[in-house]
């Protein structure tokens, strides 16, 4: 009963993280899941019981905050059975993070409590690190989007979600130490005075205005067409799509209009007499207009892509592809399998790493496809001192789960981090406009057709994060190591001097 107990508690703050992240964003709750997680480890004695609880953690963490695997999974293969395996696969194979968090902290859990202190935020770090690039990556809810909205966000600009989620895990550590030693004076103490010291660096780091406006002020218009999957991709509605966004555009100018991406789902090639009207438009309504398409080269190779037309130019082609969605992975073996998925132009070919920033009526501008702009260190190597951040996307995908909020909050995170407008053009929602604070000032409802109007400015100067990359927060995990050395040399000095 009580090993039934435990393992369910773990599940339970495991549930209890994902409450934290958008849409209940109840940021409080990453440090009640972690500290309620971090003592179930302490009290454990066995490294296998450490082990299993961690696991516990991560199926009851991911079961629930990326339960819309599965409605992704469904709109493809109508299958319930195929659905509930894949999605089941997944969540497993994403707990074993969990599980060798859980040895770690087994390892270090009868040491002096500096280890697990200083070396267990290190340990969580390299693993969102790993997790993030594994097998193509999956970098979603790291522990940081739970503090987008907080004082802790503070850090972003300086070491990306990456630094928040370290500094969310080391104040949750301090939190379990003070339950684990009450009645240590001493201890509860100097884990208060750690805690006020995030804080005071928290607020420090928040006066500080990275960057700033060029005083440029653009008009936005951002086109939600809310056309669902088995109608996008009819061709029969081809033109009724077509007519649906050239209309919207013509009765909606602004200096910037956004579509979606694929908001038209056929090839370039087939449509290039519209494309020519659409550039007309521009130019006529002193327009620079986003539309995102299928590109298609000489090789028969095909892009998901984006071209500028009107008062601007460039073009961008989007290079991290979804496995299994976009691409096959191992195709020669897989193909077959994947052909039951019948996944509309499944075969997409990667576009460059960096690629030319795209020009939009002065507007220097890094655009990002779909969950692209999840993956923090690729978003900063093709920012290239851009003035605004586009992610277009179609999230329909995701059907009414919490994917489009998590995708949303994933955005405001990046805004933080690079102190950008970011524009979230999606066909379905959230579709929305985030100031470099990371706050949505205008958004539209889901799954309707509408039109968002708003302004944003041009942002130039660069934040810690967009100049050194992942370097602060290497040093920071460096110095904990160092000072953990330091401290269990200088406890083997003593003990030897003592003896």
């Amino acid at each position: 009963m009580r090993l039934f107990l435990i393992n369910f508690s773990a599940l339970l703050c495991g549930a209890i993280l994902t409450l934290s992240f958008s849409p209940i964003g109840i940021a409080s709750l990453a440090f009640v899941s972690l500290v309620g997680f971090f003592y179930l480890i302490a009290q454990e004695k066995t490294i296998k019981k450490q082990l299993w609880l961690g696991y516990c953690y991560g199926v009851g963490f991911f079961s629930t905050s990326i339960s819309w695997v599965y409605v992704s999974i469904y709109a493809f293969s109508q299958s319930i059975f195929l659905s509930i395996s894949l999605t089941t696969i997944f969540i497993l194979f994403l707990s074993t993070f969990f599980l060798i968090f859980g040895y770690c902290f087994g390892k270090l859990n009868n040491k002096h409590l500096s280890y697990r202190l200083l070396i267990l935020p290190v340990c969580w770090f390299l693993l969102e690190l790993l997790r993030t690039y594994l097998f193509t990556g999956f970098p979603w809810v790291l522990l940081g989007y739970s503090q987008t909205h907080t004082i802790f966000s503070a850090f972003a600009p300086v070491g990306s979600v990456f630094l928040v989620g370290f500094i969310v895990c080391f104040m949750s550590l301090c939190l379990t130490e003070i339950l684990l030693n009450l009645r240590h004076f001493k201890t509860v103490i100097s884990m208060l005075l750690l805690i006020t010291l995030c804080f005071i660096s928290a607020l420090g780091f928040r006066q500080i205005k990275w960057t700033h406006s060029d005083g440029i002020d653009k008009t936005v218009t951002i086109i939600q067409g809310n056309y669902i999957q088995d109608q996008k991709w009819d061709p029969s509605m081809l033109q009724t799509i077509i007519d649906h966004y050239y209309k919207i555009t013509r009765n909606n100018p602004a200096d910037l209009v956004f579509w979606p991406e694929n908001a038209i789902p056929t090839f370039k090639p087939f449509i290039e007499p519209f494309l020519a009207q659409i550039n007309d438009l521009g130019k006529n309504q002193e327009s620079a207009i986003l539309v995102g398409t299928v590109a298609l080269n000489h090789k028969d190779q095909y892009f998901n892509s984006a071209f500028v037309y009107g008062l601007g130019s460039g073009y961008y082609h989007k290079r991290h592809l979804v496995p299994f969605g976009e691409y096959y992975p191992f195709s020669y073996f897989l193909e077959p399998f994947m052909a039951y998925f019948n996944i509309p132009m499944s075969s997409f070919t990667k576009g460059a790493k960096v690629q030319p920033l795209l020009n939009m009526n002065g507007v220097s501008i890094a655009l990002f496809i779909c969950y692209e702009i999840a993956y923090p260190s690729e978003v900063r190597a093709q920012l290239q001192n851009a003035d605004l951040i586009t992610v277009i996307s179609d999230d329909a995908w995701f059907g009414d789960s919490l994917a489009p909020w998590q995708h949303e909050e994933i955005s405001q995170m990046r805004a933080i981090e690079t102190g950008r407008f970011v524009i979230q053009a999606t066909n379905n929602g959230v579709t929305s406009i985030i100031n470099p604070k990371g706050q949505t000032i205008v958004s539209l409802p889901r799954n309707k057709q509408a039109v968002l109007k708003g302004n944003i400015e041009a942002i130039q100067g660069n934040t810690p994060w967009m100049k050194y990359g992942l370097l602060p927060i290497l040093f920071l995990s460096l110095l904990f190591i160092v000072i953990t050395l330091f401290i269990g040399l200088k406890n083997t000095i003593f003990t030897s001097t003592k003896i």
